[in-house]
């Protein structure tokens, strides 16, 4: 008989109690904003034994994913018919209202994925990355139960300017995207099991990284990891910004860059402990999930008047955000 582990996730909106086989096979889903590392993620767990479907059904490789993208053409095609519901674009992603994915009108889309994940049967393990999926995963969570989530995290100034020379977006624009995605990935995989993981670790320490994800995945290293070195290259980091730079850059907001910095000061200890439990990873969980609370109830504060707002955008209202980050930071620290 196997051993049996217990865990209790709020996740789709409700508390469940899950007994798992040592031995299961896990969901993996990989999130996170567009050119944020999620295809270098998915080509490394996919080296390493996570299934991701046939080759066929696979994007090919392209001039801005030169290695491949690692992604299932039918996830890809489910999330552009949602955007096309919501007469949305990946780029201007939709507002959407709490329950949005019980609307009887996407029942079809519902059945469409649920088809989608049988086609996986037998497979052990497996998962799938769509960075659009980062705007709708209350919907797949209905369709796929159980997943844990890798969510990929990256400098927005280097997501900017990689989206300005591939889609000539506008840096505002895109670093107003990277903090929409981002923030969609994080509060909509609250309370269920997930790694965040910053792409330019893979480049300073990338096997320690690539442990920590693996360990997380429940998958093994290859005796041979020379093809999977190769994956981790530096020509694929062709924007590298430092810190001062991001904070001197005009046309990221404040709010986008304290919401990077918290995110890079919660999680600075990634890296330096390959041996995480559960317990560890669920305690940094709800660090990210306190600094996401107190980014809402500063949007709250600053939405009840339009002088505030006006005061939002100004110096004093980027100083006040400041004063309220570095306070959470601390009292986190002490906790």
């Amino acid at each position: 008989m196997r051993a049996m582990r217990k865990y209790k996730f709020q996740c789709g909106g409700q508390f469940e109690d899950h007994f798992v086989e040592a031995a299961e096979s896990r969901i993996i889903c990989i999130v996170g904003m567009h050119r944020s590392g999620t295809s270098m993620i998915a080509q490394v767990l996919n080296q390493c034994g996570l299934y991701l479907g046939p080759p066929e059904r696979l994007l090919k490789a392209d001039a801005t994913n030169p290695l491949g993208h690692f992604e299932h053409r039918s996830f890809l095609e489910i999330d552009r018919k949602l955007l096309k519901f919501f007469k949305a674009t990946w780029r201007e992603p939709p507002a959407l209202r709490p329950g949005w994915q019980l609307d009887p009108k996407l029942a079809s889309l519902r059945a469409e994925a649920k088809v989608l994940t049988k086609t996986f049967a037998g497979k052990s393990p497996w998962g799938w990355k769509e960075p659009r999926a980062s705007l709708f995963l209350p919907f797949w969570q209905e369709a796929i139960p159980n997943m844990r989530f890798v969510v990929c995290i990256r400098n927005p100034l280097e997501v900017a300017r990689s989206l300005e020379k591939r889609n000539k977006t506008p840096l505002r624009k895109g670093a107003s995207l990277w903090y929409r995605y981002t923030r969609a990935s994080i509060e909509d995989t609250e309370g269920c099991p997930r790694l965040f993981t910053f792409f330019e670790d893979y480049f300073d320490h990338g096997t320690v990284e690539i442990k920590r994800l693996l360990r997380f995945c429940g998958l093994q290293l290859p005796a041979d990891n020379a093809e999977l070195n190769s994956v981790i290259s530096t020509e694929l980091r062709h924007y590298t910004s430092v810190i001062q730079t991001l904070l001197e850059e005009a046309a990221v907001t404040q709010e986008c860059k304290n919401f990077y910095l918290g995110l890079r000061a919660i999680l600075s200890s990634n890296s330096a402990n390959v041996s995480r439990d559960e317990e560890r990873l669920e305690q940094e969980s709800l660090n990210v999930s306190a600094l996401v609370k107190s980014f809402r109830e500063l949007e709250a504060e600053t939405s009840h008047s339009a002088i505030a707002r006006q005061e939002s955008q100004s110096r004093s209202g980027a100083d006040r955000a400041t004063t309220r980050l570095r306070k959470l930071l601390t009292s986190l620290k002490r906790s």
